[in-house]
């Protein structure tokens, strides 16, 4: 099984914080949706239900601004729904770097492969110019994300069916 889960948790998290919402219901929100993946990868290995076995790849989760927490810098920002920045970009990002190292708890729990989307992925967001942010590859690293802000271009694609074809090939 490949999949990917919680791109879009991510998202709405992230537009939650430009909203100014409560730190504890922003932690609340993380914990839930590491709850469903830790729920769905449940189900997936519910012993019998898949006789012959099962192997499961999944994804943690990029986020576009390259660990800037600048959610400004795509064009169409405020069209995606990042029309605010975030009040305290610290504690976003410590809430997606956490809500990604839970994802590799499950994994290991499981016994399941991970992909590295976040880290990957970081310095190909709408800041891969910007020399002082955290993640900056150098002049002309491609950009992986589309116009939507959150989802990847075609070579982003690219990317993440490479990734998930090395393990799966492995």
């Amino acid at each position: 099984v490949i999949m990917t889960m919680g791109g879009n948790d991510i998202a709405a998290l992230t537009k939650d914080a430009s909203n100014g919402a409560p730190q504890m219901q922003l932690w609340n929100d993380a914990q839930t949706m590491v709850q469903y993946l830790r729920d769905a990868m449940g189900w997936l290995y519910t012993p019998g239900r898949f006789p012959n076995g099962i192997n499961v790849v999944f994804a943690n989760n990029y986020e576009f601004t390259d660990g800037t927490a600048n959610v400004q810098t795509c064009d169409v920002s405020g069209l995606a729904g990042f029309d605010k920045p975030v009040p305290a970009p610290a504690q976003l990002k410590e809430i997606i770097v956490w809500i990604n190292e839970q994802y590799m708890a499950v994994a290991k729990e499981f016994n399941a492969d991970m992909i590295f989307l976040l880290e990957e992925f970081c310095g190909h967001g709408f800041e891969k110019d910007n020399p002082q942010a955290p993640c900056y590859r150098g002049p002309g690293t491609p950009q992986w994300f589309d116009l939507t802000c959150i989802h990847p271009n075609p070579a982003g694609h690219d990317h993440i069916t490479d990734m998930f074809m090395a393990v799966v090939n492995e």
